[in-house]
C-alpha cells in the first residue's frame, strides 16, 4: 500500500514539474545599488527546467526553436525603483520589435508590461538566451524583488507555448537592494 502510494506521489510530482517546461531568468540575481545609481537586468529564457529526485538530476526540455513573439510583466516596488529603458538589440529575436506599457499603482507597485514581437510572415527563431535588457534607476533606499508574471510565449503559426490557461513556465526573480 505504501508503495502504491510513493508512486502515485512521484508520477504526480513528475506530471507537476513537466508542466513547467521553460524558464523566463532575470540576470543578475542580487544587485546592490546606489541610490541615483542605474544598472540593467537581462531577461532570458532557458528552455530546460531542472530538478533533483532521489539524488537523479532529471531535466525537461520544451521546444523553443520557432518563437515568433513573447510577453511578460515585471513587477517591482516603484518607490524603489524606477523603468529607464529597454533594449532587444542583442536579444535572441531577430528583427523583432518591443512595446512597452508602464503603470504605478498601489496594487502592483511597479509593473512593467513588455511585448517583444516579430512582424509579418515569417519564421520564428531559437529563442535559447538573453532576450532584452533592462535599465532601472534606484529611487530611494530599500530593497525590492524583480518578479514576472503572466508570461506568454507564441510560435510563428499563432500557436500558444507558454500562456493562459497553462502557463508551462518556471518563473525566477531577483533581488535589488538600494543602498544610500
Amino acid at each position: 500500500m505504501n508503495r502504491k502510494v510513493l508512486t502515485i506521489a512521484v508520477m504526480s510530482l513528475l506530471l507537476l514539474s513537466a508542466q513547467a517546461c521553460v524558464q523566463y531568468t532575470v540576470q543578475p540575481e542580487n544587485v546592490t545599488v546606489a541610490n541615483g545609481g542605474t544598472f540593467s537586468a537581462t531577461i532570458g529564457l532557458d528552455r530546460c527546467v531542472g530538478t533533483t529526485i532521489f539524488g537523479n538530476p532529471l531535466n525537461w526540455c520544451m521546444d523553443i526553436s520557432d518563437v515568433y513573439g513573447m510577453g511578460f510583466d515585471l513587477n517591482y516596488d516603484s518607490a524603489v525603483l524606477g523603468y529607464q529603458g529597454i533594449d532587444i538589440s542583442a536579444g535572441v529575436i531577430h528583427g523583432a520589435s518591443v512595446v512597452t506599457g508602464y503603470r504605478n499603482s498601489v496594487t502592483d507597485n511597479g509593473k512593467l508590461v513588455v511585448g517583444i514581437s516579430k512582424s509579418g510572415q515569417v519564421a520564428g527563431e531559437s529563442a535559447q538566451g538573453s532576450v532584452a535588457r533592462i535599465t532601472l534607476q534606484a529611487k530611494s533606499a530599500g530593497a525590492t524583488t524583480l518578479t514576472f508574471k503572466d508570461p506568454h510565449l507564441v510560435d510563428s503559426t499563432g500557436k500558444v507555448m507558454v500562456g493562459w490557461p497553462f502557463y508551462r513556465a518556471t518563473l525566477r526573480t531577483a533581488t535589488v537592494t538600494v543602498i544610500p
